[in-house]
């Protein structure tokens, strides 16, 4: 009994001492100063002041306090909140291009799909991977695909009056993929 109470206060120090090390040195370093906004708790941030049901009214009261810009932290996710309809048109509208990106996936560059237009980063090649879909997909132009579709509905209605039923499943896949990998 007696060794556990020593066993117990001698780890407690260890795991505190751990925790305090671990959030000094995984503090985060911008390269600008963040904007000013309430100070955090250590590990919980911010979130014991906000209100979880109608957090909107704690931004506007911050807001009252720090500016527009705030910036806040939600156990170690450092948020920025914008408290003017003006400010955020202009920086998520007008300049976008400076803080939208799309997620990085390291499995897709490993299994080589980094072609893969749902999986591009924003910039020169998904622009020309949209310029190359607009052309090809657009209204104007899909009325020229209807006689691909029709040849493929005929040859799968053949296909269909002489199949058994085992092999229609797969006629109907077919069908399906033709005219995709056609376009």
């Amino acid at each position: 009994m007696f060794f556990t109470h020593i066993l117990a206060l001698g780890i407690l120090p260890c795991i505190i001492a751990l925790a305090v090390a671990l959030g000094l040195t995984r503090r985060r370093v911008y390269p600008l100063p963040l904007p000013p906004g309430p100070r955090p708790l250590p590990f919980l941030g911010n979130v014991l002041q906000l209100d979880t049901k109608r957090p909107w009214l704690t931004y506007t009261a911050w807001g009252k306090t720090y500016g527009k810009i705030i910036h806040s932290r939600m156990l170690g996710i450092d948020l920025i909140i914008i408290n003017s309809e003006t400010i955020a048109r202009e920086l998520l509208d007008k300049r976008s291009a400076n803080y939208s990106t799309r997620p990085v996936f390291r499995t897709s560059e490993l299994a080589g799909l980094t072609y893969n237009t749902g999986l591009l980063p924003y910039g020169e090649t998904l622009r020309q991977h949209r310029k190359i879909f607009h052309q090809v997909l657009r209204a104007e132009v899909s009325v020229s695909y209807h006689e691909m579709y029709s040849r493929h509905a005929n040859e799968l209605v053949i296909n269909l009056l002489d199949a058994t039923s085992d092999v229609s499943q797969q006629h109907t896949q077919a069908f399906v993929s033709n005219p995709v990998v056609s376009l």
